[in-house]
């Protein structure tokens, strides 16, 4: 919530669309991990949150206290 870098403080985390997106988009660019799924803000439940898997090009869902997944803060453009 408080990333600062490059420059930019205005980060956030994307919605499970923003994430397919990004997947649909940006292979090959920014040293995106296959081995690990990204976060999303889009909640399941209280207890489970979606996730964008790179490897598959699917999504799924994890628990939040999960360490499986990575982030990728995204900037509005």
């Amino acid at each position: 919530d408080a990333l600062s870098c490059g420059g930019y403080s205005d980060w956030f985390l994307g919605s499970i669309g923003e994430m397919k997106l990004m997947y649909d988009n940006l292979q090959g660019v920014g040293g995106f991990s296959y081995t690990y799924g990204y976060w999303s803000s889009s909640e399941f439940s209280a207890e489970k949150a979606w996730y964008w898997d790179f490897e598959l090009a699917t999504p799924g869902v994890w628990a939040k206290n999960s360490l499986l997944a990575r982030v990728r803060p995204v900037r509005q453009f």
